[in-house]
């Protein structure tokens, strides 16, 4: 019996990253157990509850302060991650602890130095090369964020058995940007987290969050790539037509929010912009039921999770025209220039007065959130395991 082990490194304000990690979780936990034994490891909080419920070998790392040393040294002064290996496995905590279990395969799904310092086998992910494709926004290329991820992307292509991709598209990026074989590079599309959509009544959350009747909704942290600078502008270039349209963000409360806040005064839409902050998975769900549509313009992909999480809620999708968008999508969606604020206005005046587009997107997301499900993913994952086993 193979065992197949997981590393779990994201917390919940890393937003996408934390429920790829859950979907990840759950197909280790779904894989035959009369063929592998699932290993379960998380360094936070966020995970006790969850990881629970898995029935599988649990254990609760921590960095301690000679992890915290090694992330200084190796990330801070943009040392290549994958230099001295042997240092890594004497004396980084966790390094060493992944060894002592004793796993066959691990699999890392958040951006873990870890995936090529070890001796077994490794199953990484790459959710996206937007500093390659987007480097115009500093969260992926200033103070040094380039270079950490060129010496971090660079050393997994090389090391990790397998990696992990989200569309065909992904795939070709990594191909492309660091000369990796097409068949060590595996398509695995996102799927939303479990219980993302209940049936609870969604009422009850809109006078918690004093909501107004109709709004657009955007899930996202607020990272410059978000774009949600240009939506509040939409909204304000509208407004003398459609003074009765409001967008409601969550997220927490950091990075661009404040100037976000200003941004909606100056505009003259401060009323019109609901910040909720950050809300949980159930949550979400209602939020998606109670939209009439969910708008995100986002810059990066090559796909995205919230557009999912829409579909399957029955809420009409309008997204940025950009990478694997109508790979993922199809004619689920309404698609738009994010770099245009006239495109963005003219999307929202539309979906806002057409009933009937929004009926038929809604219809169409749940037609398509219906071809690629949970048990989908994990047996595609379970061929994939299979594969970098071998």
């Amino acid at each position: 019996m193979k065992r197949v082990g997981v590393f779990l490194g994201a917390q919940k304000n890393w937003g996408g990253t934390f429920q790829y990690n859950e979907a990840i979780l759950n197909a280790v936990l779904s894989l035959d157990r009369n063929r592998y034994e699932p290993v379960v490891v998380y360094l936070y909080d966020d995970w006790e509850a969850i990881v629970a419920q898995g029935g599988a070998e649990t254990h609760r790392f921590a960095m301690g302060g000679t992890g915290r040393l090694f992330d200084k040294v190796w990330r801070q002064y943009g040392v290549p991650l994958n230099k001295a290996p042997l240092l890594w496995r004497l004396f980084h905590p966790v390094v060493k602890g992944l060894h002592s279990l004793d796993c066959d395969l691990w699999v890392f799904p958040s951006v873990d130095v870890f995936t090529y310092q070890m001796r077994t086998r490794t199953l990484g992910v790459i959710l996206d090369l937007m500093h390659r494709y987007e480097p115009e926004f500093p969260e992926v290329s200033e103070n040094g964020e380039y270079e950490r991820r060129e010496n971090h992307f660079g050393p997994l292509c090389q090391n990790a058995t397998g990696i992990l991709v989200d569309s065909e598209l992904g795939r070709e990026q990594v191909v492309e940007s660091y000369g990796v074989s097409p068949a060590k590079v595996h398509p695995l599309p996102f799927i939303p987290p479990a219980g993302i959509v209940g049936t609870e009544d969604a009422n009850g959350l809109r006078e918690r969050l004093s909501l107004p009747e109709r709004f657009f909704y955007y899930p996202g942290q607020f990272w410059e790539h978000k774009n949600h600078a240009r939506l509040i502008r939409a909204l304000s270039l509208i407004s003398e037509s459609h003074p009765d349209v409001h967008l409601v963000f969550s997220g927490f409360k950091d990075r661009q929010y404040q100037e976000l806040v200003e941004l909606a005064h100056k505009q003259d839409v401060g009323k019109r912009v609901h910040f909720v902050g950050y809300v949980e998975e159930s949550d979400v769900g209602k939020l998606y039921r109670l939209a009439d549509a969910l708008v995100m313009p986002t810059f990066f992909g090559p796909t995205n999770i919230p557009p999912l999480e829409a579909m399957q809620a029955g809420c009409p999708v309008a997204v940025s025209d950009i990478y694997a968008a109508r790979e993922q999508l199809g004619d689920a969606a309404v698609y738009f220039n994010p770099r245009s604020v006239e495109a963005l206005g003219h999307c929202l005046r539309t979906l806002w007065d057409d009933a009937s587009l929004r009926e038929r997107l809604s219809e169409a997301g749940l037609k398509r959130s219906s071809r690629w499900t949970e048990a989908d993913l994990q047996t595609r994952f379970s061929e994939i395991v299979a594969s970098v086993l071998q």
